[in-house]
Parts: C-alpha cells; sequence; structure tokens
C-alpha cells in the first residue's frame, strides 16, 4: 500500500510524503504505483525548473518514497504541491485499497 501523509501549517501544503508500493498489480502492470510515480516525478520537474530546491526547500524522489516541503512558500509552489494532492486524491479515489491519504494541521 502507499500512503500518503500531508502536513498543512495556516491552511497551506508545508509537506508531503509518498510512501511505499501500492501492490495493485505485479511490477509493471501496476496502474496504480504507475500513476503515482508519474505524478511525483512529474511534480518534482516542474518544481526543479522552478527553482524549488534553489529557494531552499526539500524535495528527494526515490523507488517506494518521496518527500517535499516548503520552507520558502510561494504562490506558485503551493499551486504545484495541490496539483500533486489532487492526482494522488483522484490515484486514492480509484484504488482505495491501494492508497491511502492522510491529512494534519500543525
Amino acid at each position: 500500500m502507499t500512503h500518503v501523509d500531508v502536513v498543512y501549517h495556516a491552511g497551506q501544503i508545508q509537506s508531503i510524503k509518498v510512501e511505499g508500493h501500492a501492490g495493485q498489480d505485479e511490477y509493471g502492470k501496476d496502474l496504480a504505483c504507475a500513476g503515482i510515480s508519474t505524478a511525483v516525478v512529474g511534480i518534482y520537474n516542474m518544481l526543479e525548473a522552478k527553482g524549488f530546491m534553489k529557494d531552499g526547500n526539500l524535495a528527494n524522489v526515490e523507488s517506494g518514497y518521496s518527500y517535499f516541503e516548503i520552507f520558502n512558500n510561494r504562490e506558485d509552489y503551493q499551486i504545484i504541491l495541490e496539483t500533486l494532492l489532487k492526482i494522488l486524491e483522484t490515484v486514492e479515489y480509484s484504488y482505495e485499497q491501494y492508497v491511502k491519504i492522510n491529512t494534519r494541521e500543525v
């Protein structure tokens, strides 16, 4: 199962952690994992193009683990991470037994 943890501060995304493998099907046929991986890598590439890491923010993408954390909270970074969350919610809706999203406010 893929677990997504979203932390909000003052109503804005502070961090998103994506961990685990969906396990919906075997490697190469797992549509849930493919959707999650495509979203995470695409968002990482967009953040990198926008200078996210150069602005002192964190982004890490590995097999089975991804983490994004905002320290320099620009509006475009929020929009990009909100887009990632919306995509992950869409995957969760279709594959709820393989993806679980938890949110909390700090």
